[in-house]
């Protein structure tokens, strides 16, 4: 009777199904940015565990211009949280953070105009300027052919990664549509079944 059900249960649940997915496993953990490159007119984030090409219009160019406009005086430290939506599809969303001493003289005006976002902590004397990307996970099999040596950073940023938990995701209609016809069928078969489950179980051994 037992495996019956179970087979009902099966039958029943079959408009829901799970993929395997491009990023493992749910999970959050500590990472490290080693490098920022383009190549072939990508732009690619390569860390210790993920790297990344960039999407949806996001670009790499605001940040260079950060650093190499002068805004950055003052840097105390980098910092680089990724968020991985969609781990079947790799999808991902992510903000490089670069927090300076507001005691340097930074130009606020010129790097609120340039940043996504900026906030000013007074207590701790900080401005953080916040530049945000949209990426997919990509995994670089010739990364030391195309990566040039000084794409590599110095000093690896560290950064933060939490990949979403996996969600099943419906069937195709057809498959729905499967499913809803069979559901009649097992119940029939459950009525011209079942007399013989129960005089199995309930007949002497």
């Amino acid at each position: 009777m037992k495996k019956f059900i179970a087979v009902l249960l099966a039958v029943l649940l079959v408009g829901c199904q799970c993929k395997q997915n491009v990023v493992p496993g749910a999970n959050e953990t500590p990472e490290k940015i080693t490098a920022f490159f383009i190549n072939d007119g990508k732009e690619y984030i390569v860390g210790e565990k993920l790297s990344y090409v960039l999407t949806d219009g996001s670009s790499l160019k605001k940040i260079s211009e950060f650093y190499d406009g002068g805004y950055a005086k003052g840097l105390k430290r980098e910092f680089v949280q990724i968020e991985v939506t969609d781990a079947k599809n790799g999808e991902a969303r992510g903000s490089f953070s670069a927090f300076l001493n507001s005691a340097a003289g930074a130009d606020v005006a010129k790097i609120k105009a340039l940043a996504d976002r900026i906030e000013i902590d007074e207590k701790k004397g900080e401005i953080e300027a916040i530049f945000y990307f949209d990426a997919r996970v990509v995994q670089i099999k010739n990364l030391s052919e195309i990566m040039k040596p000084s794409d590599r950073l110095r000093s690896p940023i560290p950064a933060h990664i939490e990949v979403l938990p996996e969600r099943c995701e419906s069937s195709t209609l057809s498959d729905v549509i499967r499913g809803i016809v069979a559901i009649p069928v097992v119940i029939v078969g459950a009525v011209l079944f079942l007399p013989v489950v129960m005089m199995q179980e309930y007949s002497p051994q």
